[in-house]
């Protein structure tokens, strides 16, 4: 591999440190290097010299930024691109992993199913790029990367730039465009205009690949490829691996054709293929044919059996239509026991959603970043969780129950990923409020977005406004009807002085029109509306949706539903099957200490409550402990000897929840979050439960604690999608933003015991990372800390460590620095994803001497019921028809 030219070191000084070059291919060099300002390592892509030369830096570097602005999972992202020296250059994250050619080039062939998941999860990251009008063009193992056994598609859009920026002058370098093994065959008669079924055929000679062992053409050189490609037909997969099933090889055949006309016409229909066991071309069909035509011995031996078959089903049909009616349904009610390691999380939206035929449940769960979607099926015990759903909520399906969409926090997107398998699509990129969505037929989607409820199709780019902030005040929780007609939503009405009411819209531009005062409503199939009450009573009444009235009385169904910020845990089917959380559930957890291998001592085995927050006194001998009661109404802050000795209650007002217990540094005071009305407010009181509580900060604060010197206090203001970190100096109450950047959510700010540095989390980037900024001149530099992924920070109580929790594990990262921070090595510690975690604030703290961590365990307990079922509920009494 060649050496680091000295000029191109120079040139990149002022913005990366290159340390060594990675891998060089037809068109570039790859260099790991560090990123100077976001202190994170990179790979800097530099164009060979000669392709330099005959390229225009200008016209390179438009044609290659088009595809910055492609966001996607399976998508590896462009960081920056340029001019540097005679060097043109782009510059990608670094993948700790390896190229889809390493793992062949090591394995030779894949498994079925992984090679279909690959190629499954590329198709869908051609299909989002095709729709934004970007072709690959050079699509090869060597392009898709793998990190964590998730592809992703590097160098997209680099054939585009060189050929467009090159034109013919490309020819002169002895390079060509694509790799003639993956090269479609209009591309290797040397068309320009190509479109996205070249990537298709590409994609399939790669899948023919993961699933043969080589290409589908071979030859002694590049022109000898070339011409197979063109004249020669595809050899049968089957052939190679007969255990290949009949549609993969249909698939394959399809997207390996030669004239693309004759091709899928997306790589989304190319993934639909391979997932549909039915798929078979009418080449395949004839193939068949011909086979049965010969009459082997497998289809002499099936012409009886499917004889037998036809017998059977008229026997079966017989004894459906002779056998005695089934008694009518009864209303049958039981609870859902979720394991604590299996519990929901996260109470800001609806946590649970049901399929439309009521066999599946998908439900917000723990996960290595917080919290991932699980799905429970009606025939199985366990539930299992659903890959690449971390930093999920507000669940939904689409109309058909095949897939399943969420709201990604972090980013405030809306995704779906199909729950056979399959790739993540987008739904929704960005600007959608906590409240969700609702899926709705023909590919519809209705949003709750930051500039009021809209309007759009799957996939697209635009969205139709149906009813503006202008219109309605906070319009939230958007469902839509069945057949279209409409779409419930729910309202602070001023009419009923401010409180929700749902409300129907029954088209654009026409005035919604009031139903009932509620939180969240829906309407089943069977011709009810069903609602939630603020003060918690699930409701049901029949609904005329043409009319746009009640057709009766509404019905108590249940009372005591859990409700917090508005949201309630509800999910209807449209069989007959509803299911929603209530108060009843009785979360139990333990409080432990753990030392820095993970070995745990309990610290009060008598003690079991649903705990949720927990922080280590100055002195080392008390902890303040946030409790939620048995029945989740009640919220408190608790001071615990670690000694021994009973817990004290501090906070003692039912009416006002009181959490996020944080100490003074002079440990004779606790500070904590309470709920007044509308208003968060941040209130201080002696931890001996002496005195009076007195005001410690005069805005609405979420979350909030001192500097080791009591001078300051960094607190988080704003709900879950408008999160920002501030500082005021309790002297003289000047403020400070800390993290305040538009459009991005910025959380769990920590200052350093020295004073000198802030820790917050960001998803700045897409996911959760942990960064250090200078205190409190914030605006002199940035660091980050952790890399893949950290949330909750907690600095050591030296200040020369800073823990977080990443990827099920507690890290422990190394930071020193005087006016700029360096950041050492990152130990992983123990895991961490047995314990209490949640994206927003610590639920953690690290003992005065830094040897041990308070932590929460849920326990398992018999009467932990998190979800209530009611089946055939429209059989209760005063609703049956």
């Amino acid at each position: 591999m060649s050496e680091i030219p000295p000029q191109l070191v120079a040139a990149l000084a002022d913005r990366y440190r290159i340390e060594r070059p990675l891998g060089a291919g037809g068109m570039a060099t790859v260099y790991l290097a560090e990123d100077l300002k976001h202190k994170r390592k990179v790979a800097v892509k530099v164009l060979r010299p000669e392709l330099s030369e005959v390229l225009g830096a200008e016209r390179f570097v438009q044609e290659i930024t088009t595809t910055a602005n492609l966001h996607h999972p399976h998508i590896l992202p462009l960081f920056d691109s340029g001019r540097a020296d005679s060097f043109l250059y782009y510059v990608m994250p670094f993948i700790d992993g390896e190229t889809l050619r390493a793992k062949l080039n090591r394995e030779k062939q894949l498994g079925i199913e992984e090679a279909v998941k690959i190629a499954t999860d590329v198709a869908d990251a051609l299909d989002y790029a095709h729709r934004h009008n970007i072709i690959h063009r050079d699509i090869k193992p060597e392009n898709i990367l793998l990190h964590d056994g998730r592809p992703l598609v590097a160098d997209f859009g680099i054939a585009l730039a060189v050929s467009v920026a090159g034109g013919t002058r490309i020819t002169g370098t002895g390079m060509s465009v694509g790799t003639p093994y993956y090269m479609s065959p209009e591309q290797a008669l040397g068309e320009r205009e190509l479109d996205a079924r070249s990537d298709v055929y590409a994609l399939g000679v790669v899948l023919y690949e993961m699933l043969s062992g080589s290409p589908p053409f071979a030859a002694a050189t590049g022109q000898g490829v070339l011409a197979k490609i063109i004249a020669e037909p595809v050899p049968s997969l089957r052939v190679e691996r007969p255990s290949v099933p009949d549609n993969i090889e249909s698939a394959i055949g399809m997207a390996l054709e030669k004239l693309p006309a004759d091709r899928f016409p997306s790589a989304k229909a190319f993934a639909d293929a391979l997932a549909n066991p039915g798929f078979v071309t009418p080449a395949r069909s004839r193939a068949v044919a011909a086979l049965r035509a010969r009459g082997s011995w497998r289809e002499r031996l099936a012409i009886p059996a499917l004889g037998l078959a036809a017998v059977l089903l008229v026997l079966a049909g017989w004894l459906m239509l002779t056998r005695p009616a089934e008694p009518e349904h009864t209303v049958l009610r039981y609870r859902m026991a979720l394991p604590p390691q299996q519990s929901l999380q996260r109470r800001y939206a609806s946590r649970i959603a049901l399929s439309p035929d009521g066999s599946r449940l998908v439900f917000v769960g723990p996960g290595p970043q917080g919290v991932q979607l699980w799905v429970q099926e009606r025939n199985a015990l366990e539930p299992t969780p659903i890959p690449g759903t971390d930093g999920a909520g507000a669940p939904f399906f689409s109309p058909d129950g095949q897939r399943v969409a969420f709201l990604n926090v972090g980013r405030q997107s809306l995704h779906a990923v199909a729950l056979e398998g399959g790739a993540m699509t987008v739904l929704v990129p960005s600007g959608v409020r906590r409240t969700g969505a609702s899926w709705g037929r023909e590919g519809i989607v209705y949003v709750d977005e930051t500039k009021g409820l809209v309007r759009l199709r799957e996939g697209a780019d635009s969205a139709t406004v149906l009813i503006g902030l202008d219109d309605v005040t906070d319009p939230r929780w958007p469902h839509q009807l069945p057949d279209g007609g409409g779409v419930l939503f729910t309202h602070a009405s001023s009419e009923a002085g401010g409180q929700r009411e749902i409300a129907l819209l029954a088209e654009p531009g026409r005035t919604a029109q009031p139903l009932v005062r509620g939180l969240v409503g829906m309407y089943t199939s069977e011709g009810y509306l069903v609602y939630v009450t603020v003060g918690g009573e699930l409701m049901a009444a029949p609904f005329d949706p043409r009319r746009g009235e009640l057709a009766d009385r509404p019905v108590v169904i249940t009372r005591n539903l859990e409700i917090q910020l508005d949201a309630v845990d509800l999910a209807v089917s449209h069989r007959g099957t509803l299911m929603y959380g209530t108060r009843a559930a009785t979360v139990r957890a333990e409080l432990v200490i753990t030392d820095r291998a993970g070995t745990v001592r309990v610290l009060d085995r008598d003690w079991q409550e649903n705990f949720q927050t927990v922080a280590w006194s100055p002195d080392g001998r008390k902890l303040a402990v946030t409790v939620i009661d048995s029945l989740g109404q009640q919220t408190a802050v608790w001071i615990k000897p670690i000694g021994g000795g009973l817990a004290t209650r501090l906070t003692l007002d039912p009416a006002e929840p009181s959490y996020r217990g944080v100490w003074h540094p002079g440990g004779q005071t606790v500070g904590y979050v309470t709920d007044r009305g509308d208003t968060r407010v941040f209130f201080q009181r002696r931890a001996d439960g002496s005195g009076e509580p007195r005001i410690g900060l005069g805005e609405s604060v979420n979350q909030a604690e001192w500097s080791r010197d009591g001078a300051w206090l960094i607190y988080r203001t704003g709900r879950v999608d408008d999160l920002d970190i501030f500082a005021q100096r309790l002297r003289d109450s000047l403020k400070v933003a800390v993290a305040a950047t538009p459009n991005v959510n910025e959380h769990s700010g920590t200052i350093s015991p020295d004073g000198r540095w802030v820790a917050f989390v960001s998803n700045r980037s897409g996911v959760w990372e942990i960064y250090v900024r200078p205190f409190p001149e914030t605006s002199r530099g940035e660091w980050q800390v952790s890399s893949g992924g950290g949330t909750e920070p907690r600095w050591s109580r030296s200040g020369r460590e800073l823990f977080y929790k990443q990827g099920g594990r507690l890290m422990a990262a190394e930071v020193r620095g005087d006016s700029i921070l360096v950041v050492g090595s990152r130990a992983s510690l123990f895991p961490v994803d047995i314990y209490y975690n949640f994206v927003f604030h610590p639920t953690y703290d690290v003992s005065p001497d830094d040897r041990g961590f308070a932590m929460i365990r849920p326990l398992s307990t018999s009467n932990s019921f998190d979800i209530t079922v009611v089946e055939h509920w429209t059989r209760e009494p005063g609703l049956a028809r």
